[in-house]
């Protein structure tokens, strides 16, 4: 299996660019650096000791510090063999390393050397620990290369099928190995943990730092790993075929999972192989649906757009992707959809078109030829304009799309051994930021897929929380042209803790047969319990409609109060939605006990509006998480800023 496989936690950012990448490769394998520094302590301790199982101890960390960087460079070839080979010798130097250690223990009795040496112990813990894990996790790379050993420059289309069969088995059959890595990286951890805190010398310290810092990246990495390998192989039909339901989410019309459905289809997986991959024009089974069904629209996509009936195109109107999966299946049905087994719901937006076609370059379908840079604005001629130029009907107007994902999926099957590792990454850094929803309707599967931060699902936390869904009303493809900044601030007033949150509209487009003034309904969830104190720049419709200042609704949701109103934003113009709400008493209790936690939750398809978080209730701040994008104002003010590329989480800890 490919480091490339083990991938950080989804609070993560991962970019495509190669130079990039290399590093991202560096950071997975960060108990390497972690291991360098060994033997810096070493000499340290040395220069202050002179005696020799110091310098035994110290030979043998090096040698284990050699074999851990030979079997980084093995393990980016892929060349598992090796690297376990190394990691085997590594291992055996660690513990040799340790033991020499163990005879200093009548040193232990010197005030301050205890210490030392009880750092230096659980550090070579750490290391026999990490080389016993990634041990494992080479004897799965192995299995599953072992397959193409002699195809180094092997294509997805040239593996056959019993070739996938096996690789998938192997996978399939991996939990246990991964698991025992599991419980070795557990076990350095809490080595790790017993390291003491305080009063180690300069070298000492400059070793443990960086692994008490870069250790927790390598058990995301295998945690992660485990359900990984329970999932992907079942989810792509093995070691029975899988049925899934397609829909193509367009964000440049956003709805609250990704974008409005104007294109569906039907994938069938069968041990790593598409046997069938059909996709319609979402209006071809709505208009035999609208005789078939009477289902009523939500009040908002009555109000605003004038549509009664809900149909299929609208079934994704919760922010929840299993509850829109579930929807969208029961809408398929009714409308007449002639696919008898569904085992699931795959949603995809057009930027995951966009970065596979960063891979495969610019592809000709139907005469057109489509690029990452012009797919957006090519497809949405195409679909809209030029087929009734080209003579093709209404009903047949969205083929090229199935055209262009049939011969974009033969170019990917067409690349190299060599560049899986660029695929594999370019489906992570898209499932990361919920470009792709997955949704089995087998619990067990379906919980592993959660785990994986696969699903879409609306999360369920303890403290703060919040998210802002937009549901474009009739406003176009105006969302390309659309920017947004979310403003979250927490502070105490009269004993009770309020927040304001305001979510700023900038639209930067003009009236065009694609944009126009944008028109959306947001609703914003937020901890059970809120209660409402005042909200702003919400209207009861668009300006062309006479639009007026109102009040939003407040309702409860998926175990959330939620906030929801209309607003329109002209082109060139910009405008707010703001609400202030004191938080319930599970979130006042919590900041009381010394602890503030937020979990902002991106909305699917978006690609990363701007957010900032204040936070000020009138307490010393202790520590707050990400240090990388927070500071510290004064004693009790804690201001943090980035985007929601992905779901962040936040913490701060009071004095």
């Amino acid at each position: 299996m490919s480091t490339n496989m083990l991938r950080p936690s989804h609070g993560e950012s991962i970019q495509l660019k190669q130079a990039k990448s290399k590093g991202r490769k560096k950071k997975v394998l960060l108990w390497v650096a972690g291991c360098i520094v060994l033997v810096l302590a070493w000499g340290g301790f040395v220069a202050a000791t002179d005696i020799k199982p110091a310098k035994l101890a110290k030979a043998h960390a090096n040698n284990g510090k050699v074999a851990f960087e030979a079997a980084q460079g093995h393990i980016l070839k892929q060349e598992f063999g090796k690297a376990k080979q190394d990691l085997i010798e590594a291992e055996q130097n660690f513990a040799a390393a340790k033991t020499d250690v163990d005879k200093l223990g009548d040193l232990k009795i010197i005030p301050g050397v205890r210490r030392q040496i009880v750092a230096v112990e659980k550090v070579l813990d750490v290391g026999v620990h990490v080389a016993i894990a990634l041990q494992n996790v080479c004897d799965v790379g192995q299995a599953m290369t072992d397959v193409l050993a002699n195809d180094s420059d092997i294509s997805l289309k040239d593996i056959t099928p019993e070739q996938k069969r096996k690789i998938l088995k192997t996978l399939y059959e991996a939990p246990p190995q991964l698991k025992g890595a599991q419980a070795e990286i557990d076990l350095a951890t809490q080595s790790m943990e017993d390291v003491p805190d305080s009063f180690l010398l300069g070298a000492v310290k400059d070793a443990v730092q960086p692994l008490k810092e870069n250790l927790p990246l390598l058990k995301s990495v295998i945690d992660q790993a485990v359900p990984l390998a329970e999932t992907f192989p079942v989810i792509v039909g093995y070691p029975t075929e899988k049925t899934y339901l397609f829909l193509l989410q367009n964000n440049r019309e956003l709805r609250p999972t990704g974008g409005f459905i104007g294109t569906y289809g039907i994938i069938k997986l069968k041990d790593g192989e598409i046997t069938e991959f059909t996709t319609d024009n979402i209006y071809n089974i709505d208009n035999v649906g609208r005789e078939k069904t009477n289902f009523t629209a939500p009040e908002p996509i009555i109000r605003y757009t004038g549509n009664t009936q809900w149909l299929m195109r609208d079934s994704n109107w919760s922010p929840d992707f299993p509850t829109t999966a579930q929807k969208a299946e029961e809408f398929y049905r009714a409308e007449g959809g002639p696919e008898n087994q569904i085992d699931g719901t795959i949603a995809v937006t057009p930027t995951l078109i966009e970065s596979l076609l960063t891979l495969t370059g610019p592809i000709e379908a139907d005469g057109i030829t489509f690029s990452a840079e012009n797919l957006f604005e090519e497809l949405q001629y195409q679909v809209e304009f030029g087929y009734a130029r080209a003579g093709i009907s209404d009903a047949d107007r969205k083929e090229v799309i199935g055209t262009l994902s049939t011969k974009l999926m033969d170019q990917l099957l067409a690349m190299p051994k060599s560049r899986f590792p660029d695929l594999w990454q370019t489906f992570i850094h898209n499932v990361d930021k919920k470009h792709i929803l997955i949704y089995l309707k087998d619990p067990t599967v379906q919980e592993l897929v959660v785990q994986e931060n696969w699903a879409g699902e609306v999360k369920q936390v303890a403290g703060d929380y919040l998210l802002v869904a937009d549901a474009n009303l009739a406003a176009l493809k105006t969302d390309s042209v659309m920017e947004r900044k979310i403003e979250h601030s927490v502070s105490e007033k009269d004993g009770q803790f309020v927040a304001t949150t305001v979510v700023h509209y900038k639209n930067t487009g003009s009236f065009t047969n694609i944009t126009t003034r944008y028109r959306t309904y947001t609703r914003m969830y937020i901890p059970l319990g809120s209660s409402l104190i005042s909200a702003d720049g919400y209207l009861d419709n668009d300006r062309l409609q006479g639009g007026e200042p109102t009040q939003p609704t407040v309702s409860e949701e998926l175990g959330y109060t939620v906030i929801g109103g209309f607003t329109s934003i002209e082109p060139g113009d910009e405008g707010t939605l703001t609400v202030t709400y004191a938080l319930p008493n599970s979130v006042a209790e919590q900041m009381r006990q010394g602890e503030y936690t937020l979990y902002a939750q991106k909305q699917a398809g978006t690609i990363g509006h701007g957010l900032v978080v204040d936070l000020d209730i009138g307490r010393s701040i202790e520590v707050f998480n990400p240090l990388d994008i927070g500071s510290k104002v004064g004693d009790n003010r804690v201001h943090f800023e980035t985007d929601l590329s992905v779901d962040r989480e936040l913490s701060v800890v009071f004095k």
